[in-house]
């Protein structure tokens, strides 16, 4: 059942937001912090640019192979799994040698001291591109066979990592510490999927030429690239704005950004894995009204989850972030990851739904509505971003990136529709509600987040009359959540 994973996931990111408070409690909002997120920013992006080469089509592809045999799919899988090492072990060394490059291109208003103290961060955490990338083709082989229960539970094991760094080397290597419990977290994920994945699916590595399943893939993944390459840039450019603001700043952005993560994490990340696997296998089927309606219930399920959760965590941020985080971070430093908190949930409420409707062209293997709306997010972005943060300090990026996710999401679902009329106006009906709330919710934010207690009625009240006013979306949700025979 999808309950199961979401259980897991829960467990899984309240686990590792833990490790992230301790880490703010342990460094505090400094240059280390900085470099720590800095670094995790870098190597998200190198993997994720590199990795979708490989995975982005992979789920609808390997069962147009498993149609024409198992052993079809298998080969295309071997390939795959060779590729990725490979490639992998590449990027690991390309990250290790370029180190400045890398540093200087995402935080390039860095002083020089610490953009040296950066460079010999990402070196140590280089090799994590190499299992990580092999981790993930991995994960693609276990999710097209309706496998996730363990991609899922592997997931503990960094934070556990982390937390093991942080209390036995951090007093004496600092952030190092993070760096080489990364690593050697890395390569355990990566062993242990792979001898998981031998067994139930019979991976095993093959040779890559000559396999007309993998050609198809890498040629139909190209435009499918493109897109995310566009999309990807966000993060160099946004650590990179971040960068010329006051010591700190980057950290709390960062925080803030990491606590709503957790919650898309909790409440979107295996319904949008499954969304996509069953979309694939209907889009195989040319089933285009069961993808609408599946695609109507999953939207439905992860606004209502994702809207829920961020309402319960602005009830109680300022109080709760201002006990944990007492002699590390200023209460002005609490009131501003508040106020980017709220900044920041329209995008991600936004980036949910743009979610969901992208898997929906992968689905189809339709890549290039994924570019023309990258394209359309970045244009977008590159118009608004440095007016607003000129106008608004840091405040205006968070906006800049919903005005161009919402117009990416707009370009999609035009796209989308040219194809199979896929969504239609109970796409906007069931998320309505939550909406309006939403927007409630902000503005009571921003005009008492300096009178905390005010704040808090505020939003309670809001959220007694959205529970009341949402509670058949929440029944409907929960039947998708606790359907069963969706995942192993």
């Amino acid at each position: 059942m999808i309950f199961f994973l979401n259980a897991i996931n829960l467990v899984t990111v309240l686990f590792g937001f833990l490790v992230q408070i301790l880490i703010v409690r342990y460094f505090g909002a400094s240059d280390s912090t900085d470099i720590y997120y800095l670094i995790v920013s870098i190597i998200t992006f190198v993997t994720s640019l590199s990795t979708g080469f490989l995975t982005d089509l992979f789920v609808p592809i390997y069962h147009d192979a498993k149609k024409r045999g198992f052993e079809n799919a298998q080969r295309l899988t071997g390939s795959v799994l060779t590729l990725a090492f490979f490639l992998g072990l590449l990027l690991s060394a390309v990250v290790y040698f370029l180190a400045p490059a890398f540093v200087s291109i995402f935080a390039s208003g860095f002083p020089h001291d610490k953009a040296l103290f950066a460079v010999s961060m990402l070196r140590i955490i280089a090799a994590s591109i190499l299992f990580t990338t092999f981790s993930l083709c991995l994960n693609a082989t276990l999710n097209a066979n309706s496998f996730f229960l363990l991609t899922y539970l592997t997931n503990l094991i960094t934070p556990a990592f982390n937390l093991l760094g942080l209390f036995v080397g951090g007093a004496r290597y600092g952030i190092a510490a993070l760096m080489y419990a990364t690593v050697f977290s890395s390569m355990t994920i990566a062993g242990i999927l792979f001898i998981y994945c031998k067994f139930k699916v019979g991976a095993r590595f093959a040779s890559p030429f000559g396999q007309r399943d993998l050609n198809f893939l890498l040629i139909k993944n190209l435009p499918v690239r493109g897109s995310n390459v566009v999309t990807l840039l966000r993060g160099p450019l946004t650590t990179t704005v971040l960068s010329y603001f006051p010591a700190g700043i980057l950290t709390l952005y960062s925080y803030a950004e990491k606590i709503i993560n957790v919650l898309v994490g909790t409440t979107n990340s295996p319904l949008a894995q499954v969304y996509y696997t069953k979309s694939s296998e209907f889009a195989s089927k040319k089933d285009y009204p069961s993808i609408s309606g599946l695609l109507v219930h999953t939207v439905q399920s992860s606004a209502i989850l994702f809207a829920g959760l961020f309402f319960v965590t602005a009830i109680m941020f300022q109080k709760a972030f201002g006990i944990i985080f007492t002699g590390k971070v200023t209460p002005d430093g609490i009131r501003t990851m508040f106020l980017l908190l709220l900044a920041l949930y329209p995008y991600y409420y936004a980036t949910l739904l743009g979610t969901e409707l992208g898997a929906t062209g992968l689905a189809m293997k339709k890549g290039r509505l994924n570019f023309y709306a990258s394209v359309v997010f970045v244009v977008v972005l590159a118009i608004f971003i440095f007016p607003l943060v000129k106008g608004f300090s840091m405040f205006g990026l968070p906006v800049s990136l919903f005005l161009a996710q919402v117009s990416s999401s707009i370009v999609y679902v035009i796209l989308i529709n040219r194809i199979g009329r896929l969504v239609g106006i109970e796409f906007i009906r069931v998320q309505l509600n939550t909406i309006v709330v939403s927007i409630l919710v902000i503005v009571a934010g921003l005009f008492t987040a300096g009178n905390v207690d005010l704040q808090i009625l505020l939003d309670s009240i809001l959220l007694v009359v959205w529970i009341a006013t949402s509670w058949r979306d929440a029944v409907n949700a929960m039947k998708l959540l606790t359907a069963k025979g969706e995942v192993k």
